[in-house]
This record gives structure tokens, sequence and C-alpha cells, in this order.
């Protein structure tokens, strides 16, 4: 799966599977605590996104190890019900620790562009900045579509953009650059298209 292009951030770095089902959500959060516990221990500045896949598919091997009633349904020739708990440990891990689980899906997003080099534009003002866990800047352009763009890592004019996102009366002019990610929404069970900010400018 190209990661630039198909983005679920739950399933980056499992090594292992488990027989799906057998494994409790108590017993997923358990494990889940401890590699968020794990990898907060790990000095992640200028790490790549495979140095930090690494980190984490250790930190979850230190947590079956904790935990041998759960390393006991581990069945490592299962790929799919890897998958599954994949899924289920980075969900829980998202919502534990979820600047370092957000840091490695910039990653592979950003090593992604940078290899396809296909980011597209759009020019028009900015409406609005919001969002909690995930940002979102709408943007009217100049054609008079509305589109939302998703502010998922730094790029370059981010400090800037983050200067007026509470100042909602600032409507600035602005070019942005953008590629397309496929996001998994939990809630639909499906992917989601999505439009990635990967750089802004601002006119003068």
């Amino acid at each position: 799966m190209n990661l630039s292009k198909s983005l679920m951030l739950a399933l980056f770095f499992f090594s292992f599977s488990t027989s799906f089902g057998q494994i409790s959500d108590d017993e997923i959060t358990q494990l889940a605590d401890v590699s968020c516990e794990c990898v907060n221990k790990n000095d992640l500045e200028g790490k790549s996104s495979e140095d930090i896949q690494t980190i984490l598919g250790l930190c979850i091997l230190e947590g079956l190890g904790k935990y041998p009633t759960i390393f006991e349904k581990v069945n490592i020739e299962d790929e799919r019900s890897m998958e599954n708990m994949g899924e289920r440990i980075g969900v829980a891990m998202l919502n534990r620790c979820p600047d370092i689980m957000l840091q490695l899906a910039a990653g592979e997003i950003e090593e992604g562009v940078q290899e396809e080099q296909d980011d597209l534009f759009l020019t028009g003002t900015i409406q609005g900045i919001e969002g909690e866990q995930f940002t979102f800047v709408t943007l009217k352009t100049d054609a008079g579509r509305t589109v939302k763009l998703l502010w998922l890592g730094y790029f370059d004019g981010a400090d800037q953009l983050a200067e007026i996102s509470n100042k909602p009366d600032i409507k600035p002019k602005v070019t942005i650059s953008y590629t397309t990610i496929e996001c998994y929404s939990h809630r639909q069970k499906e992917y989601i298209a999505r439009k990635m900010i990967t750089g802004i400018d601002f006119e003068k």
C-alpha cells in the first residue's frame, strides 16, 4: 500500500499477528498504554518514519512481553488477523499518544510527496480554520468553489497560517499546494479522499 496515497493512521508498524476476536478491548487498551509509554521514552527528533516504525514495533513486542496471557493468543501466521489487531492497537494509541501517531503519519506522507512530486495548487481566500484533533482550512477558490484542506503536518508557511488561526476576521489571499491522500474513516468503515496541505504562499 502506498502510504502517501492511502493513509490509515492506525496501521504502519506491526510484524506479528493475532487470532482476531480473542483479544479483548481492555487488553488492546493495555497494549496501547504500555506502547505509548515505551515510545515516549525514545528521542524521535530527526528520526525517519522507518526508524519510528521500528521503535513502535519493538514497543508493541515489549508490551506483549509484559502480558503473557495476551501473548499466548498471538498467531504469527495469520496475516489478516495481524492487520485487524494492528488497526485496533493503532486506534487506541491514536487516542492515547496522538502526537506520536500523527508524527509517523506526517513523516510517511512527506516522504511519499517528496518521491512523487505531484502536488496540485489552489488559489483563493481563506474563509476559516477549524477542527479539534485534526485541523481543516476552508478555502474559497478564485473560481468560487469552497474547499476544505487537511492541515496534518508542518509545511512551508505553516507558522504564518498558525498566526491567523485565531483571527477569523483575517481572510488572506493564498496559493495552497496539496496532495490527495486516503484516510480511513472508522465511522464510515471506508477510505475517504482528503486534500492534504503541503505548502502555502501568502499574497503580499
